[in-house]
């Protein structure tokens, strides 16, 4: 049985390919690709003929048209690259305010608590201030009634000492009374100056010392003294 031999580089020798048999493209890159195809089928076959080595030669046209840049596509690109750029600025430029605002809040924020705690010292200091005084008053206040009581204790221990009998009780309570009455103020009455005297001997501060009978006979002879 004869057996036919196959050229296996028979399918070089068509310069068109199945995907492209009926398929004419008016597209220059796309026609330079094709032929670029071809050419690199040629450049594998063993034995050439001298169309394709004049084809072979083209290769170098051909890549160029391949590569050739599309100036639509350029411009479109660096367009959308200028866009970026600018959207990128304007976020940088808007992030930069907020973070400016918020930093901004945050200072006024802190001088409102700085004032408040200024205030607050002030007030501290005031209150200091009338807390010392206060206690200074109260304590000239109790020396100046610890010194009262001390002269109206001796008063007491004065006439204690001196009365034998009601009349000398008597005797001494006018003499005071005229002494307070002559180096008192023009602007004070008798009244006033016995008020006075009545409240010094008053029964509830001398009891304690003279005794409820001796207190009571000076609240008596006090009476009687009433101008």
């Amino acid at each position: 049985m004869a057996t036919s031999k196959k050229n296996i580089y028979a399918f070089l020798l068509d310069e068109t390919f199945p995907e492209d048999e009926h398929q004419e493209t008016t597209q220059p890159q796309r026609k330079a690709l094709k032929k670029l195809r071809e050419i690199s089928l040629l450049k594998a076959k063993p034995h050439k003929t001298p169309e394709e080595y004049a084809k072979i030669k083209q290769e170098s046209f051909y890549r160029l048209i391949a590569n050739a840049v599309d100036t639509n596509a350029v411009d479109a690109n660096a367009l959308d690259k200028k866009d970026h750029i600018i959207e990128e600025a304007r976020l940088r430029k808007a992030k930069k305010q907020e973070y400016e605002r918020k930093l901004r809040a945050k200072d006024k924020k802190i001088a409102a608590l700085q004032a408040k705690l200024h205030a607050q010292e002030e007030a501290h200091q005031e209150n200091k201030k009338l807390f010392y005084k206060t206690i200074s008053d109260q304590a000239k206040t109790i020396s100046q009634q610890c010194r009262q009581i001390d002269e109206m204790n001796d008063a007491i221990h004065k006439l204690h000492n001196q009365t034998k009998n009601t009349n000398e009780f008597r005797t001494i309570l006018f003499d005071e009374y005229n002494t307070a009455l002559q180096t008192a103020p023009s602007t004070r009455t008798p009244l006033q100056v016995w008020k006075k005297i009545m409240l010094k001997y008053h029964p509830d501060k001398i009891a304690r010392i003279l005794g409820t009978r001796m207190s009571t006979e000076i609240t008596k002879q006090l009476n009687e003294m009433k101008p």
